[in-house]
């Protein structure tokens, strides 16, 4: 195959769902000859600010003269971006040559799992110093908890992905602790809401636990909460002895897409859940805007009735529809409500009606991010 037929071929993948469990991918893994890493491993769970907090846990290690494989999902910019050494998206050729490698392996892998194999492949056939893993879903059963990992790190614990995590805080908190390993070192935001049910996890497997507090000085990604995600990237760092200027100088630098990203009078963000929108609000709330057209998109499996209702005070609402199966198809929310199901029209709609000192807020799921974003950089 070539690459566009392996993405092709991958991305086929997404059809089985998600199927929880570690059993496969430590078989490929141990195939792989990729059980035991030389690379040291941070793991990131949480609801929130998973994506962010690796981004800015990489940038530091990068400017302090590490070598960092990164392993995110889902991607914004570039199918690739999922895998991604100091920055730099695995080639193409890579994609093509890891899969064919898995493949041969016999083992059914679903789309995350298989994605996970490739990653790990490659940072160990490239010996980085460092592996971040941001997880997919939860943490006890997900492919990333198959690795060993040095160092844990929480960001959040909210009510989502409940079907699967269970429908309270304490359940959910349950299962991401269990990334938590023995004797390890795990960070958490101050202020956590389930702060308890992880110093126990940590008791049990004799973890030293630290508390991150937020971030004063000022960094390059936007909103308050981004300054709670840095305060954990800034206590890992500091517990790795990275210096004060280097862990600065790495703050910001920091990029990540899709986050409160603005181009021009559009503001991109990928909140996908209540908790997202609330810090989505507050940010814009402090900024003031008169007039706001929203062009929201989620997926159907999401509170989404419960997210419009946290939205700022907005003039126009444009309702679309992800490029995803599991999209919900729009429907009429009330007088100031449009329906247009393409977001390629939905976005070129919003901007032409919205004057260039207002607002235009694209946000509901990273998957409408991942289809407009582009279209902005025209």
């Amino acid at each position: 195959m070539n690459y566009n037929e392996t993405v092709k071929y991958l991305c086929s993948l997404q059809r089985f769902g998600s199927r929880p469990g570690l059993t496969r991918i430590k078989d490929v893994l141990q195939k792989l000859e990729c059980k035991k890493l030389d690379s040291k491993v941070i793991h990131v769970a949480g609801t929130n600010g998973k994506g962010s907090t690796v981004a800015m846990i990489a940038q530091i290690l990068k400017e302090a003269g590490y070598s960092v494989g990164v392993f995110i999902s889902p991607y914004i910019v570039d199918f690739r971006e999922r895998v991604q050494i100091n920055g730099e998206y695995i080639p193409e050729n890579e994609i093509v040559k890891i899969t064919e490698k898995v493949v041969s392996k016999k083992v059914f892998l679903t789309f995350f799992e298989i994605m996970t194999a490739i990653a790990i492949k490659y940072f160990n056939e490239q010996k980085v110093d460092y592996i971040v893993l941001e997880t997919g879903l939860g943490g006890r059963l997900d492919a990333t908890n198959a690795i060993h990992s040095d160092i844990q790190a929480i960001t959040s614990i909210e009510l989502d992905h409940m079907e699967v995590l269970g429908d309270s805080i304490e359940s959910i908190a349950r299962e991401k602790a269990a990334i938590i390993e023995e004797e390890s070192s795990v960070f958490i935001p101050n202020g956590c809401n389930a702060r308890e049910i992880i110093e126990n996890q940590c008791k049990k497997c004799n973890a030293e636990l630290m508390i991150a507090k937020e971030v004063e000085s000022e960094i390059k990604l936007k909103g308050k909460h981004q300054k709670r995600n840095a305060g954990i990237a800034v206590a890992i760092s500091r517990h790795l002895g990275i210096r004060e200027d280097i862990i600065q100088k790495g703050l910001n630098e920091t990029v990540w897409p899709g986050r409160l990203e603005v181009f021009g009078n559009v503001m991109l963000d990928c909140a996908h859940n209540c908790a997202a929108i609330k810090e989505l609000r507050d940010y814009i709330d402090s900024l003031n805007h008169k007039n706001i057209t929203i062009v929201f998109g989620v997926l159907k499996d999401k509170d989404y009735k419960s997210m419009i209702d946290l939205f700022p005070k907005y003039n126009k609402f444009i309702f679309t529809r992800p490029p995803n199966d599991r999209a919900l198809k729009p429907f009429m929310l009330n007088d100031r409500c449009v329906i247009i199901e393409n977001p390629k029209e939905a976005l070129e709609y919003a901007i032409k009606n919205t004057k260039k000192d207002e607002l235009v807020l694209v946000t509901g799921s990273c998957y409408l991010v991942s289809v407009v974003r582009p279209l902005l950089l025209l």
